[in-house]
């Protein structure tokens, strides 16, 4: 099996937001190790600020994997706008690695479908 491997300046945007507001999410990928390290930028289209989110992952022994994510320049964005508060993106992302992660990684296992 072959993987495909995203590279260094590649751009990928999404909606995202509250019920109240959608923003335009501005990600571009600034290093890549393959099958342990991904960074990318994280900002928004018509905002200021700009973060840093990277996601390690590193063997625990026991054909066990841990993923680390580290998120970082919050203070970049504005400070009265509420959306954009450090809380959410904590909750966001616990949220994201504790449910859906975590039954799509269940379902790939049950099925077969992880690479060793």
């Amino acid at each position: 099996m072959s993987l495909n491997f995203p590279e260094v300046g590649f751009e990928f945007r999404f909606w995202g937001g509250t019920e109240n507001r959608q923003y335009l999410h501005i990600c571009v990928i600034t290093e890549v190790i393959p099958v342990q390290r991904l960074c990318h930028t994280w900002s928004y289209e018509e905002t200021p600020g700009i973060t840093e989110l990277c996601f390690e992952i590193t063997p625990a022994g026991d054909n066990l994997s841990k993923l680390k994510l580290s998120h970082a320049g919050f203070e970049t964005f504005p400070a009265d706008n509420p959306d954009l508060d450090l809380k959410n993106f904590d909750e966001g992302w616990e949220y994201i690695l504790g449910t859906p992660l975590k039954n799509y990684l269940e379902k790939k296992l049950i099925a077969g479908g992880l690479v060793d």
